[in-house]
């Protein structure tokens, strides 16, 4: 007994560590002042892979082609995954109906690039580099079809391309709408956190975090590192493995946007099988990520969030006493709020830390549960 109490105070003792690292060094993030200067322009590809996404797609192209940045110099990529719904249909019909729109408008089929076998796989590295291949733009944009832009985004992301001509890519914010449901309510916590740790990791230089979702960078360097090349057999991923390649090509050229006008917002998974199964999937490239600090962390937390359901067992079982389960549940608790609210503070969501104590348990749940399902074989399937 007194060896297991040992190991549960040890991971404690880890995520103490690990949750007030990251707080401090969000806060010494701090809020990025954005200049939009007015010249000179860079021409933008926005890229959207898209499968099955007919009834969201419409809403995410509006809001980029109803942005501020100007139309001319804006392009608008859609790259149809081998869907099997209306969604190629959809977005050629917008095309059509917004020709009026000087925005250069395109929509890409992978079904004429890779056999048909690949339908049932995720190809979105391969829907990224033939958008790429098929672009002139100097700076290349990527998002989801389930997100919808603000007016400002474009503006604000490319005014930091032309006030650092170091900066090679740029992760920028995503957020997801709160809905009604307990699991909707949830994902959107649980992305105010991902940011927060973003942020923080760019700060403190432990990492380089990104989400595929609001992810900007210069054409020139996605070629100069052959882009995929190497990280293509892995089904996630984009975000983290480009991110790499071009921090490791040219040391501190990317940058995490800590910026609200620079937030998208995503819609959330319906219900909790299918937010699992996206966090398994997210959770299956960690292993190949580079760097040993960020896999420390993760295993650290992992293991943390194993040790508290280890603890409930041990003392519904009177192995343990409740007071150790109790100990950390409540460690987690107040490590969590403190980073959180200062993150929903920053991004104007302090609303979603309602049901905050339901919300830490079930994210313990979630880590483990996610984190042990993504060293499992079979996740790569749509």
């Amino acid at each position: 007994m007194f060896q297991l109490i040992c190991a549960l105070a040890f991971l404690t003792f880890c995520y103490t560590v690990i949750m007030s690292v990251y707080l401090l060094g969000f806060l010494r993030a701090g809020l990025h002042q954005v200049s939009q200067p007015d010249s000179p322009q860079l021409r933008v590809a926005v890229v959207i892979p898209a499968r099955n996404e007919a009834p969201l797609i419409r809403n995410c192209i509006l809001s980029v082609l109803n942005g501020s940045y100007p139309a001319e110099l804006t392009e608008v990529m859609v790259v149809d995954d081998f869907s099997t719904d209306e969604t190629a249909s959809v977005v050629t019909s917008m095309f059509e109906l917004l020709h009026e729109n000087s925005s250069l408008k395109r929509l890409i089929s992978l079904a004429g690039y890779l056999p048909s076998e690949r339908k049932g796989y995720p190809n979105k590295k391969k829907a990224l580099e033939l958008a790429v291949t098929a672009t002139d733009a100097d700076i290349i944009v990527t998002t989801d079809a389930d997100c919808v832009a603000p007016p400002d985004w474009l503006k604000v992301v490319v005014s930091r391309f032309v006030a650092d001509d170091d900066l090679k890519i740029l992760a920028c914010p995503v957020l997801c709408t709160p809905g009604n449901s307990l699991v909707e309510h949830y994902q959107a916590l649980d992305f105010i956190g991902l940011m927060g740790i973003t942020a923080a990791g760019y700060e403190l230089g432990w990492h380089q975090m990104g989400n595929g979702a609001n992810l900007a960078y210069r054409k020139s360097a996605f070629q100069a590192v052959n882009g995929y090349e190497g990280n293509d057999h892995i089904p996630s991923g984009d975000d983290m493995f480009l991110l790499g390649k071009i921090g490791e090509r040219w040391p501190g050229s990317a940058r995490f946007l800590a910026s609200p006008e620079a937030v998208l917002l995503t819609v959330p998974q319906p219900d909790w099988r299918s937010f699992i199964r996206q966090r398994i999937r997210w959770g299956g490239k960690n292993s190949a990520i580079p760097g040993l600090t960020i896999k420390l962390v993760l295993l650290s937390v992992l293991l943390f969030c194993v040790s508290i359901w280890v603890s409930l067992v041990a003392a519904i079982a009177d192995f343990l006493p409740w007071t150790v389960f109790f100990g950390q549940f409540t460690v987690k608790f107040l490590m969590d709020y403190l980073f959180l609210q200062n993150v929903a503070s920053f991004f104007d969501r302090k609303e979603l830390l309602r049901r905050f104590p339901v919300m830490s348990l079930i994210h313990a749940a979630q880590i483990s549960v996610a984190g042990i399902g993504s060293l499992l074989p079979g996740r790569s399937r749509w």
